[in-house]
């Protein structure tokens, strides 16, 4: 039997679909050795082990969206989303499983989306495209920033050409990104948290200067274990009328 459905059907992983992404992120062994294709056959089942936790969505990405989605109240059900720095498509896969009717995909880079989220039928995407020459008519109930190696200040004015009266904004706010080129900081990692705050504060104001305000934020450090990971944060922010 195939790998990916001994794993459903010993109730390691709940579908074949997370079982291809676990496999594919390494997380899978048969008799100690770890498994990347789904077709490999089984033929003793008591040799298949996790060696941790499935992720609940392609990247880790989409665990901090599940954070806002919780901590912030937020009803994806229907609605049509922009993801801004797609990436492997974490964002997109954490809104589609909360019931978003279409995401649209923009990211610079290349060959990076996930399979399982390119082959949905709900999902549009687009590679090698900046945000800031992105052409599109529509205009979204969400818009959802996940960027790195540019600061929010940089694309604001683009974000902000997509939205319509009701939309709300989600934007990670990556405080190393936000002060590369004017604080030094060790290791990329910054752990002041005057600085982290500062960062924060800078960009609700530059969002505040393009008519879209922050209503509330929350950290992402209660989310790993690993204290050399950068906090950051995500903020909620909507139009202002």
């Amino acid at each position: 039997m195939r790998i990916d459905t001994v794993l459903v059907t010993l109730g390691l992983i709940e579908s074949r679909t997370k079982a291809q992404l676990a496999l594919t992120k390494k997380l899978v062994t048969y008799n100690g050795v770890i498994i990347t294709k789904a077709s490999f056959d089984v033929e003793d089942e008591t040799l298949v082990k996790l060696s941790a936790p499935p992720l609940r969505y392609v990247s880790r990405g989409g665990d901090k969206l599940k954070l806002a989605i919780d901590t912030f109240g937020l009803n994806f059900e229907n609605k049509t989303v922009l993801d801004v720095g797609a990436s492997t498509g974490g964002f997109t896969d954490c809104a589609l499983q909360h019931g978003a009717k279409h995401v649209t995909c923009v990211d610079v880079g290349c060959n990076q989306l996930h399979n399982t989220i390119k082959n949905n039928n709900k999902v549009t995407w687009h590679e090698n495209q900046d945000i800031r020459t992105f052409e599109t008519k529509t205009k979204f109930d969400y818009v959802v920033v996940d960027v790195s190696f540019i600061n929010i200040e940089a694309i604001v004015e683009a974000l902000a050409s997509f939205v319509h009266e009701k939309t709300e904004l989600i934007i990670l706010v990556k405080p190393q990104f936000e002060q590369a080129k004017r604080i030094k900081f060790g290791n990329g990692i910054i752990k002041d948290e005057k600085v982290q705050r500062f960062s924060l504060d800078n960009v609700k104001k530059i969002l505040f200067k393009n008519n879209l305000r922050s209503l509330v934020s929350v950290s992402t450090e209660g989310l790993s274990e690993d204290k050399e990971r950068n906090v950051e944060f995500v903020l909620r922010v909507e139009r202002i009328m």
